[in-house]
């Protein structure tokens, strides 16, 4: 072999595309971090691991062959929406209490998910199929706020499904997307618990510490972000709770997530609560995200500035519950960091961020009266960047850039039905909806093409088998000799 040879082989080696690597290129991106916030005709490169390692414009310095190219011409790609608040488990609890609030809705849930009417699995399966639908919608990482462990029987909470965080983390962890786990300790209404008790602390850490093994035994470890708390503390006004709670989240040094101001009957009750929060317990406030928050005071939305808590916004379920319209621009104002979430795939009825984005916008032009009283970019940023930042998962999600993992849509603009695109970003968020979804990336790997999950087609009839069964003894339970007339 000459010597000429020998150097061109070497080059070659040193400076060609690793053979993993894949080139992205000829799309228009929005990448939701730097400027411009549009590249026209944009690329970028994923290694091996599934993270971007070049993002610009024009095409990159290097070669890549052709099985290692995806041409995107003519599409928009955008990262992957981020929920920063969600409940998948509740997929099963769609159309109830239609013309009800919270307090409506839930008591309508709780008859559906009366333990009498579930089998082992069946929380697990009610997730996954949560969690995917959420996924074709193009949500590609949510927060899972771990809520419904109570057994109930005609409307009573009476104990606690057993393994409830594990079957919703696995219902997560095969089938869906990214996620951030919001464990949730169980127990708290038993006779007999106190929630600040060291041993009821250590069984917690041991049960989150055997979740985490169970993912990085798993062949979809990278699918987990974090495990962090949720809790029920403001709602129950349970000081001891909260506490107990934030014992937890001290010992683990890891954010909690509050159901916070949502109904408006609750306000007066849950404003002292969320107070002690932000005085009492002030040196952990920075781990604190106050999911809904619609309404604070002055001195409750000047501490959580202050103090560097965060909120989460859920615009559809605010507005199908009656629940309000939180004064997002005066929040952003102040500094407070806000992230757009779905909510509950019951409580809100469909986990469409798109709908989501559009509900939220609207809301509050209408309270405000004023078109400017927040933008389409900052809408779409609360649904990916911001939301990120909400949930602690910036550093990996959220955006498009070198570093992060390569989570996106790609969007068809033929198929956005509103003729020539003049705003690329305007179109997505007031015209965008996931039909105009051609595929869903996670770690530059197709998961979702035209609507179709490639990686979970059999969960389908299983869900179908479910949802038949459960209807069936939903209505058989309603009917059953000693269900008292509230439950019907």
């Amino acid at each position: 072999m000459s010597i000429r040879l020998l150097v061109l082989v070497f080059f070659l080696v040193a400076v060609g595309p690793a053979a993993a690597d894949t080139l992205f290129h000829r799309a228009l991106l929005i990448p939701m971090e730097g400027a411009p916030a549009v590249i026209p005709d944009g690329y970028f490169v994923v290694d091996e691991d599934g993270r971007i390692t070049e993002l610009g414009a024009g095409a990159p310095e290097r070669e890549f062959g052709p099985a290692q190219q995806v041409d995107l011409s003519g599409r928009i790609v955008i990262p992957g929406f981020v929920s920063a608040h969600t409940h998948s488990w509740q997929s099963a609890a769609r159309g109830l209490a239609p013309n009800g609030g919270l307090t409506q809705w839930i008591a309508a849930k709780s008859k559906i998910f009366d333990s009498s009417l579930l089998q082992a699995g069946d929380v697990e399966l009610i997730t996954a199929h949560g969690s995917i639908d959420a996924l074709l919608h193009g949500i590609t990482t949510l927060y899972e706020h771990n809520q419904e462990s109570a057994i109930w029987r005609h409307g009573q909470v009476v104990d606690h499904i057993p393994n409830y965080n594990r079957e919703v983390f696995e219902g997560l962890l095969k089938h869906g997307q990214r996620f951030v786990f919001g464990y949730r300790r169980q127990g708290y209404r038993s006779a007999g618990y106190d929630p600040r008790a060291v041993e009821q602390l250590q069984h917690a850490e041991t049960e989150i510490q055997s979740l985490r093994e169970l993912a990085a035994a798993s062949p979809y470890a990278d699918r987990l972000l974090d495990i962090q708390l949720s809790s029920l503390g403001v709602y129950f006004a349970d000081e001891d709770l909260i506490r107990g709670d934030f014992a937890l989240a001290r010992r683990l040094d890891t954010g909690i997530q509050l159901h916070a101001l949502e109904e408006p009957g609750r306000r007066e009750r849950e404003l002292q609560a969320v107070k002690f929060i932000l005085t009492e317990l002030a040196e952990d406030a920075h781990r604190v995200t106050f999911s809904h928050f619609v309404h604070p005071d002055d001195e409750v939305l000047t501490l959580t500035a202050e103090l560097g808590a965060r909120m989460n916004w859920n615009p559809l379920a605010n507005g199908r519950l009656g629940s309000g319209t939180p004064d997002i621009e005066r929040y952003l104002a102040m500094g407070i960091p806000v992230g757009l979430g779905v909510d509950g795939a019951g409580s809100a009825d469909v986990t469409d961020p798109f709908e989501n984005m559009r509900s939220g916008a609207y809301q509050l032009r209408a309270m405000k009266q004023r078109a400017d009283a927040i933008s389409v970019a900052q809408v779409l940023r609360a649904h990916t960047l911001g939301a990120a930042e909400v949930i602690g998962a910036a550093d990996a999600v959220g955006s498009l850039r070198p570093g992060k993992y390569a989570d996106f849509l790609v969007l068809d603009p033929d198929r956005l039905d509103i003729g020539p695109i003049h705003d690329p970003i305007g179109a997505l968020v007031l015209a965008g909806k996931p039909a105009h979804i051609e595929a869903i990336y996670i770690g530059g790997e197709p998961i979702v093409r035209d609507g179709v999950h490639l990686e979970a087609r059999e969960i389908g009839a299983q869900v179908e088998a479910f949802m038949a069964r459960h209807r069936r003894d939903v209505l058989a339970a309603k009917d059953a000799p000693g269900a008292p007339a509230g439950y019907r």
